[in-house]
């Protein structure tokens, strides 16, 4: 691309290390995935490097560029000379010169980037609020509850027995200085370490439809009418009750500016690597055309 070339060995070496990389994360379904993923985007990444590195060399000083991630490399190295390094890369096999390049391939990328995209995004007031009000659904808090139970199980007592018993307990729950939780201690079905304790908070859809519905309907102090669950029946007490709210947007603000901002920075990004694509001349031999993601073949001139 562009008097540039990604040979077969360099994805060769790209798929091989991606491969080690996703099978020490993954398995079974996921790392088939994962792996399959990966051989469809290796070849368009390595051509977006390069593309990024060629952009590199019409932003920047590159030989500057280079001098300032040595030096760099050096400091987090502990090396102090370039001398001292030259002769490190020689016992690991690399040339000076080959170095330098390698670092330029890994760091300029990420430099063109934070220039060209990162560097020109900006979230304004009016883009905060008026997100603030399109979006007030999934900005409030959830409706939040917890309660206390006495639960009553169907066995040797009929379901009517059961709702009978459970209405003469609300009943005894709701006179003046009753104490549900010693009555839950004595009266609720269920293992001692858990008769009486607060459970929750819930939000909706966290708890069976008849309770949710129940639990919900009240307020904190208030007793619930028996509720039927399958074999179950449950008195209910309230604890707490949360409802849901959308919180100034003065306390939101900052959240907000965060989310917008990823999610411009994510379409101009994409909108930037596709430009360069675009504009390049990009090659693929026919053999590796279906290794490119099909958004990108439309890319390729030759």
């Amino acid at each position: 691309m562009n008097d540039d070339i990604v040979t077969r060995t360099d994805l060769q070496v790209a798929e091989q290390d991606a491969i080690e990389e996703i099978y020490s994360r993954n398995a079974g379904e996921a790392l088939d995935r994962q792996i399959a993923k990966a051989r469809t985007e290796l070849l368009r990444d390595l051509i977006t490097r390069k593309l990024l590195v060629q952009q590199a060399e019409t932003l920047f000083d590159i030989a500057k560029m280079q001098d300032s991630f040595i030096r760099q490399f050096r400091e987090s190295q502990k090396i102090a000379t370039n001398t001292e390094l030259e002769r490190v890369l020689k016992e690991e096999g690399f040339t000076f010169d080959e170095f330098k390049k390698k670092l330029i391939e890994i760091n300029a990328p990420g430099s063109v980037i934070e220039m060209e995209v990162r560097g020109k995004i900006a979230v304004s007031d009016a883009e905060i609020e008026a997100y603030y009000r399109g979006h007030q659904k999934e900005l409030a808090t959830p409706d939040k509850v917890s309660y206390r139970e006495i639960l009553l199980k169907v066995g040797a007592r009929t379901m009517g027995e059961t709702i009978v018993l459970a209405r003469k307990l609300a009943e005894r729950a709701k006179s003046p200085g009753a104490d549900f939780t010693a009555l839950a201690g004595d009266e609720s079905e269920v293992d001692a370490a858990l008769r009486g304790v607060v459970l929750g908070p819930f939000t909706k859809g966290e708890l069976a439809a008849p309770l949710e519905e129940a639990a919900f309907a009240l307020g904190p102090g208030d007793i619930s009418e028996p509720v039927v669950v399958g074999d179950t029946v449950h008195l209910l007490r309230v604890e707490t009750r949360e409802v849901s709210q959308v919180p100034p947007l003065d306390s939101l603000r900052e959240k907000i500016a965060g989310d917008l901002e990823r999610e411009n920075y994510a379409a101009a990004l994409e909108a930037y690597l596709k430009g360069l694509w675009q504009r390049a001349e990009v090659c693929v031999a026919d053999e590796y055309m279906s290794r490119l993601p099909e958004e990108f073949r439309k890319y390729v001139k030759c």
